[in-house]
């Protein structure tokens, strides 16, 4: 008896499930189904046989469509993503131009310009607190006692007692100073303020200047005020660039520490920065329970087929990679800002979409 024959007295042996299966097996392999499976069917099997091929289109098809939706749906997430990760890089970057300029550069400015800004930081009259904190500033007797460790392995830091200890003594000699006329000082209801000019002649120091934008000034002779004007327009050009560019994460915590802008700024990309987390934190867990549900209708539909998987290869891949760039979304949200969790579906959703997939109820 040939191989064939053999196969031919077999075939009306099996069962509807076991003849779907051939079938599927056929599919995914990508090859034609053996004619007899349907031609040695009885007739009572029919019913059962059409709706396990019922499952398998239906998984193929009307889910398989869904999980093209779904995939298109976290790929564009992960460019969203993408998105908003290039323009916090970009606010980084601009940041450390905006840092360089403030600590590395001096405002250029005429002699005239300057002596006129020396004139009035010498006759400000400034609070005895506020000149006792630049004492302490420079205070170098610090004792062991009076230092604490750094956090994170930040450099040691003076410890608020002690710092508030010799602020106090510090503001005692600048009254003393005051009552002897070495400083020159007035009352304020029940406070003191010190000329600032008197306090720097008395440490021997030129008064300090402190631009806007910088860390000193370049003074220039009042006859090159073309050049200084050139070289403050091109600063403001810079200062313009920047204003117009996403906000860092570290100017963003540095305003919130101090409760001020560090900047002025416009708010055109902090606006669409805001909107793609917005987006980020609503449609990525909704679109990860989507794909789960998915999941879960067709590892119902797997249980009909004693387990076997009844998406064809492509379908698999194309779900797979959804399911993988989802789970994955959420470390990278982490470091831009756009938290979010993923939460299986609740069984309202899955019965929802068994329904409208599936056709039919759990």
């Amino acid at each position: 008896m040939s191989g064939n024959q053999r196969l031919d007295r077999l075939y009306p042996a099996l069962t509807a499930k076991e003849r779907a299966l051939l079938v599927l097996r056929a599919w995914k392999a990508n090859q034609e189904e053996d004619v007899a499976v349907r031609r040695t069917m009885p007739p009572d099997q029919s019913l059962e046989f059409n709706r396990y091929i019922h499952l398998m289109n239906a998984a193929n098809l009307d889910a398989g469509k869904y999980v093209a939706v779904l995939k298109g749906i976290s790929g564009e997430l992960n460019v969203k993503a993408a998105w908003l990760a290039s323009l916090q890089m970009w606010g980084i970057r601009v940041w450390d131009v905006w840092v360089y300029i403030a600590l590395y550069t001096n405002e250029p400015i005429t002699e005239s310009e300057h002596r006129r800004l020396v004139e009035d930081a010498r006759v400000e009259m400034l609070p005895v607190a506020e000149l006792a904190e630049t004492l302490v500033e420079r205070y170098d007797g610090w004792t062991d006692a009076d230092i604490e460790p750094g956090r994170d392995g930040d450099e040691p830091v003076v410890k608020d007692k002690a710092w508030n200890r010799i602020l106090a003594e510090k503001k005692k000699e600048l009254t003393r100073l005051v009552e002897k006329g070495v400083l020159v000082g007035k009352r304020r209801g029940r406070g003191l303020l010190i000329n600032n000019g008197s306090f720097y002649d008395w440490l021997d120091e030129p008064v300090p200047l402190w631009p806007e934008w910088g860390k000193g000034y370049d003074v220039f002779p009042d006859d090159q005020a073309g050049e200084v004007e050139s070289l403050k327009k091109a600063r403001l050009r810079a200062q313009e660039a920047i204003a117009a560019s996403p906000a860092s994460p570290i100017m963003e915590s540095l305003e919130e520490a101090v409760g001020t802008g560090v900047m002025e700024r416009k708010d055109r990309w902090d606006e669409a920065m805001a909107a793609l987390r917005e987006r980020l934190r609503e449609d990525t867990p909704w679109c990860w329970q989507e794909v789960r549900a998915v999941e879960t209708v067709l590892e119902e539909v797997a249980k009909e087929f004693n387990g076997e998987d009844p998406l064809l290869p492509p379908v698999r891949s194309v779900l797979d990679l959804a399911h993988k760039e989802l789970a994955e979304l959420p470390q990278f949200l982490d470091m831009l800002d756009a938290e979010v969790e993923l939460t299986e579906p609740d069984e309202e959703r899955v019965a929802q979409l068994r329904e409208r997939l599936l056709g039919r109820e759990a």
